[in-house]
């Protein structure tokens, strides 16, 4: 038994291992995939381009997605009196490309933020958000 639970942390960790490594993030939302590429990973302080793709439940990639990205730092508890941390936010520029949308993000300063997305397709809106540790 123990042998097994070895084996299987080690397979979880070898898939984080290479899902990090090629720089790609996938959610499921609403039988929708949204995934987001880094050019590099793990980003880093600065300017850091990334692709937004979308793919509608059949599988196909959808044309001309709108999206909306807004990029801030995660919370972070204080003490009791002051219970969190405002918002720091990253400057955005996203461009839509065909089927994908290439945005640069300018991560202002390292540690732990939250990308969030909000997508119109097929006259129906989906949201997700995809946390990031910058380095």
């Amino acid at each position: 038994m123990k042998n097994c639970v070895v084996w299987v942390v080690s397979l979880l960790f070898m898939a984080g291992a290479s899902y990090a490594a090629d720089g790609v993030m996938k959610q499921k939302v609403e039988d929708y995939t949204v995934a987001v590429a880094f050019e590099k990973m793990p980003p880093s302080v600065g300017d850091n381009m990334l692709t937004i793709t979308v793919t509608d439940p059949a599988g196909k990639t959808v044309t001309n997605p709108v999206v909306k990205l807004r990029a801030h730092m995660e919370e972070l508890k204080i003490t009791e009196k002051v219970k969190t941390m405002g918002y720091m936010t990253a400057p955005v520029d996203l461009k839509h490309e065909g089927a994908a949308c290439v945005s640069t993000v300018d991560f202002t300063m390292p540690g732990r933020w939250v990308v969030d997305m909000k997508v119109k397709t097929d006259g129906k809106f989906i949201t997700t958000s995809f946390h990031v540790k910058v380095k």
